[in-house]
């Protein structure tokens, strides 16, 4: 098959990027051909997977359960309420940004799709 120019370079951009970080390639995962809408739609939802964030209680219940990242909520508040009263008391407003860690609850919105009956 021939592939255009621009898809080519994608290609060979994601595939460096597949080797810098040292992830097998899946051809499953790309598509290569004309883009008729149908084929498109069915390739996405094969392929989509589902994350959100701050892990609320209503996610692992969910069908599928759903991956989320869980963000540490008491200190994000704390900063936020030390950032206000220090604009209270007069202090200088400073831009800054606070990087707070989190972390990626894995569940089966990102797991593989399930393999086709028979």
């Amino acid at each position: 098959m021939l592939i255009d120019k621009r898809v080519g370079e994608h290609l060979r951009g994601y595939l460096d990027a597949l080797d810098d970080a040292r992830i097998p390639f899946d051809p499953d995962l790309v598509m290569v051909g004309r883009k008729l809408e149908e084929r498109v739609t069915e390739e996405v939802a094969r392929m989509v997977a589902l994350i959100g964030f701050d892990d609320s209680a209503w996610a692992a219940v969910m069908g599928p359960p759903l991956t989320m990242i869980e963000q540490p909520m008491h200190d994000l508040g704390a900063k936020a309420a030390q950032v206000l009263l220090d604009g209270i008391r007069g202090g200088e407003p400073v831009r800054e940004t606070h990087t707070l860690r989190s972390r990626l609850v894995e569940r089966a919105s990102v797991a593989p799709p399930p393999a086709p009956p028979g």
